[in-house]
């Protein structure tokens, strides 16, 4: 840590060092111990900080430390701090436009569906302080859509609103309700569960076909490349110096709960699915 400072402080310009993600880091709260936090106290020989930080993370306690010193220089954002209202908004554009994308609902007459489901979806999320605090509304409305893909469209603005008032307001509980709509739902759940476990840039193929096997003897080489290349909605890819392949989930809330959570449980809603056509379910 003495020659990286010295290193720093010798460069003819203060510097911007950007940490993304550090809440996904093998060991977060060691990282900004030995690291962060000794970055933001070395000072160039007049007087100045040695270098400008950005750090991206979730909430955590123990990332308090660096919160609070953020915090006592006014330079915290939480991107969270956001009006209900202009929240709500955001959120009811984005879904919206979304479901313009969607076969189902990008036809004209479609206009006043697809606007009444994301502005029921986007209240529903945002006044619900749990979904905006732990997981995001962002999040739980983007499997959401991914959810209406599967979902007939509804045939009108009440049958819609309907619909929009389902949604489930937590990452568990949009997780399962996509996942119990895919047709190899329990294969899917099975890879998606051995992918959670990737570090770094991720696992290649063959290593997700031999921890998918451990959860679902039904797995193997042939189907987890076909899983693999139809849900990239839930990965992200890189590259391994050989040239495969890698995969890790887009969010570290989804490997979370796929790790902790008894992932291989059937679905077992506890409210019934959402029906679109806007009758009883």
């Amino acid at each position: 840590m003495p020659d990286l400072i010295e290193a720093i402080v010798a460069l003819p310009a203060v510097p911007v060092l950007v940490f993304d993600a550090l809440d996904e880091a093998d060991d977060p709260a060691d990282l900004m111990q030995r690291l962060l936090l000794p970055l933001t106290e070395a000072l160039r020989p007049d007087g100045r900080p040695c270098l400008r930080l950005l750090v991206g993370t979730r909430r955590g306690t123990r990332f308090q430390p660096l919160l609070e010193l953020a915090a006592a220089q006014q330079t915290l954002l939480d991107l969270d701090d956001v009006p209900d209202g202009e929240l709500r908004a955001d959120l009811a554009e984005h879904l919206s436009l979304r479901l313009a994308e969607l076969p189902s609902y990008s036809a004209a007459p479609q206009r006043p569906v697809r606007t009444a489901l994301a502005r029921t979806v986007a209240a529903k999320l945002t006044r619900n302080a749990g979904t905006v605090r732990d997981w995001g509304p962002f999040l739980v409305a983007r499997i959401f859509g991914r959810a209406l893909e599967t979902l007939p469209a509804p045939a009108d603005v009440a049958a819609a609103e309907h619909l929009g008032a389902s949604v489930p307001v937590t990452l568990p509980g949009v997780l399962e309700l996509d996942l119990s709509l895919q047709p190899q739902r329990a294969r899917l759940r099975a890879v998606l569960a051995a992918v959670a476990w990737a570090k770094g840039e991720g696992l290649p193929t063959e290593a997700v076909a031999a921890v998918a096997a451990e959860f679902d003897p039904d797995v193997n080489d042939g189907n987890v490349r076909q899983l693999l290349e139809a849900n990239r909605f839930y990965l992200r890819t890189g590259v391994e110096s050989d040239g495969s392949t890698l995969y890790r989930l887009f969010h570290q809330g989804l490997a979370d709960y796929l790790q902790v959570e008894s992932y291989l449980r059937p679905y077992t809603p506890t409210h019934p699915r959402p029906d679109s056509s806007g009758g009883p379910e």
